[in-house]
């Protein structure tokens, strides 16, 4: 668990300096890969993609009561997960680390930022708008690939969930 929690602090360090740099350099449009992929600033002050794709209009405190209880969950999940010994395996450590940071960062960004700066965007013709996003999307995304490679890795064994092999559960 101390992993998970140094691997979620330095990630989230690096999501905030990120912002910080890219917000008060006040950049106009960087391109990075060709007009595909570039550095564009968006103050998403909806506060969720919900919010922002569908028009919605959840109220603030809402969403974050709703974060908070996101890593209250990943906490409690990560400690249960830790006592049937799955966090010594790296993508499962990996994938609560990402995970945390992606929470938190989120947090961080509806109480310190008023809602989130994406600074990455995503430009591709065919597609009817742009796409923006910042590291902490990333990050979620990320811890949702690495669970998906635990549970791949998990998946002849429940030992780590019911403390014996599949095997015998199926006899």
């Amino acid at each position: 668990m101390k992993k998970a929690l140094l691997l979620m602090g330095g990630l989230l360090l690096l999501d905030q300096i990120a912002k910080i740099g890219i917000v008060h350099m006040n950049v106009g449009h960087i391109p990075i890969l060709y007009s595909y992929l570039s550095i564009s600033v968006k103050h998403n002050t909806q506060m969720s993609m919900v919010n922002s794709l569908f028009g919605f209009s959840f109220y603030p405190i809402l969403l974050i009561v709703f974060n908070a209880a996101v890593i209250f969950w990943g906490t409690v999940c990560m400690m249960y997960a830790r006592k049937k010994g799955v966090l010594q395996r790296a993508a499962a450590i990996g994938a609560a680390g990402f995970f945390m940071a992606g929470t938190c960062a989120a947090l961080l960004d509806k109480v310190a930022w008023g809602g989130s700066y994406d600074w990455l965007c995503v430009d591709i013709p065919f597609l009817p708008a742009r796409y923006f996003f910042d590291l902490k999307d990333i990050f979620l995304d990320i811890s949702v690939l690495l669970l998906l490679i635990c549970l791949v890795a998990a998946k002849r064994s429940a030992r780590w969930l019911y403390g014996h092999d599949r095997d015998t559960l199926t006899k």
